[in-house]
């Protein structure tokens, strides 16, 4: 899939834009604030409905504006053609936000998000390496949203139960300190609640354990490619479960994830009540990534763990790729920076292999690309794009 053309209106500090982008390797030139990552984060929004640099979405308009609107005119690799647009209405303090395809509105932002196979890549990846584990979730819940509309649906109910059960506890546990209790009476909610919260979390345990088995064959390649090594990646999920409970046979099984999901929450039943939230489950989850039992979020130079952080977004792309049966849009902002000329080199020529890429630089030399009609290179200056 690829995106044949684009339009911003009054979108940060585009007052309006058309554009026609190349089907292969689109680079973008420009000088720090001129609008590179601006392009890339309307793109991205046609594939998730979300910013990922802003909460506020009126931040999006235009200085002076009321509104904003990203439209877009798509290609499918069997030449299937669909327009995705959204569109921002700010009055006073009220904004409201539409979302269409091919005109008709979308009622839900997960009917959205198969309908763009988008991954992004930008500096603030490091953080899947080098952060805490909410980097690291979300990367599995956005890649198992856009490929699987159960997952999506599950993960949303647990979500759901997650709050009701902590708003539950925070209502209804009395006592101080480490005194804390439970009224019978309110004990058997507590038990429903905990029956919905194993069935949905188990269900989304067991999709992020199936992912990550493909996840560490995918990321493994890629890293070695990009890095010249011949290392054995590891990827294990970890939990708060009964130690080595996801390492057995069993545990891709959805009845013997249920079945520990609900003991680890009767362990923790105390702990809970003390602290008036859930102590175990999937939004508490994390996996590690190893190279020869070392976790490289510790013992991997700045380098490796860039590398390592772009083949995930490269990993990602190929598994929508498989899903969707047509190649994901790949935009990597500013990802040559802090590469060496070697594995800039090794990423260039690796991207041919694919399918449509935005690519952002300050500075790049288009003399070994001159005559390669995969690339195609625009200028970006104050909210303009011209096609050098």
């Amino acid at each position: 899939m690829f995106f044949k053309k684009i339009s911003l209106k009054n979108f940060r500090n585009y007052t309006e834009l058309e554009l026609e982008p190349h089907a292969k390797i689109n680079v973008f030139v420009g000088h720090n604030a001129q609008g590179k990552t601006n392009l890339l984060e309307s793109l991205y929004i046609l594939s998730s409905s979300k910013s990922f640099r802003i909460k506020d979405e009126s931040e999006l308009i235009r200085w002076d504006c009321n509104f904003t609107e990203i439209d877009s005119w798509l290609q499918s690799d069997d030449c299937f053609d669909k327009r995705i647009s959204i569109r921002w209405l700010q009055e006073g303090r009220s904004l409201e936000r539409k979302i269409f395809k091919d005109d008709s509105p979308l009622k839900r932002v997960k009917d959205l998000l198969p309908e763009v196979p988008l991954t992004l890549f930008v500096p603030g990846d490091l953080a899947l390496i080098q952060a805490g584990p909410i980097m690291r979730r979300r990367f599995l819940d956005v890649l198992l949203c856009k490929i699987s509309r159960e997952y999506c649906d599950n993960l949303y109910n647990y979500q759901k139960v997650l709050h009701q059960r902590n708003k539950f506890l925070h209502l209804y546990v009395r006592g101080t300190d480490r005194e804390v209790s439970l009224e019978n009476k309110h004990r058997d909610i507590l038990d429903v609640l905990n029956e919905q919260l194993v069935d949905f979390g188990s269900r989304v345990i067991l999709e992020r354990l199936k992912i990550l088995e493909t996840l560490q064959n995918i990321i493994a390649e890629f890293y070695n490619y990009l890095s010249a090594d011949e290392i054995e990646l590891n990827l294990s999920y970890i939990c708060k479960f009964p130690k080595n409970a996801l390492n057995k046979e069993e545990a891709g099984e959805i009845s013997y994830l249920k079945k520990v999901f609900a003991e680890s929450l009767e362990k923790n039943y105390r702990q809970d009540l003390y602290n008036k939230s859930t102590q175990v489950g999937p939004h508490r989850d994390d996996f590690l990534i190893k190279a020869k039992d070392y976790d490289l979020r510790l013992f991997a130079s700045q380098g490796q763990q860039r590398s390592l952080a772009l083949a995930m977004r490269l990993a990602e792309a190929k598994i929508m790729s498989l899903q969707f049966g047509e190649e994901a849009i790949i935009l990597l902002d500013d990802c040559l920076s802090e590469l060496d000329e070697n594995r800039s080199n090794l990423l260039l020529k690796y991207l041919l292999s694919l399918g449509q890429v935005f690519l952002t630089t300050t500075q790049f030399s288009m003399d070994n690309f001159y005559g390669n009609d995969n690339f195609v290179f625009f200028n970006v200056d104050s909210g303009r794009i011209n096609r050098l």
